[in-house]
């Protein structure tokens, strides 16, 4: 897969990742105040390794011809861990705000 397409693919993954984390800011303002304290660690931490990918991204844009390529795993593996938590804080939400009701 050649660079930029490859950035593309990234980016955009990482750019539907935060709409859905923001998406889950949203939904957790219903959530009872236990819930919702968890959930906003949660998100902060979802934050902060979205902008690790975000960095990762960036040094892959940087990088030379002949480097990129040794960066991707790291940057998809940073892509990843923010997925991995995402369906994670998703999940909890979703069984937290079910014992709510």
């Amino acid at each position: 897969m050649i660079r930029n397409a490859y950035l593309k693919k990234m980016e955009e993954g990482l750019h539907k990742l935060e709409a859905e984390i923001d998406s889950l800011e949203k939904w957790a303002g219903g959530a009872s105040s236990e819930a919702k304290e968890d959930l906003s660690r949660r998100i902060d931490a979802l934050r902060g390794k979205a902008a690790v990918a975000r960095g990762r991204i960036r040094d892959v844009r940087k990088a030379g011809d002949a480097t990129w390529g040794r960066l991707k795993i790291r940057t998809e593996e940073a892509v990843d861990d923010v997925r991995k938590d995402l369906d994670a804080a998703v999940r909890k939400f979703r069984k937290t705000g079910s014992e709510d009701r």
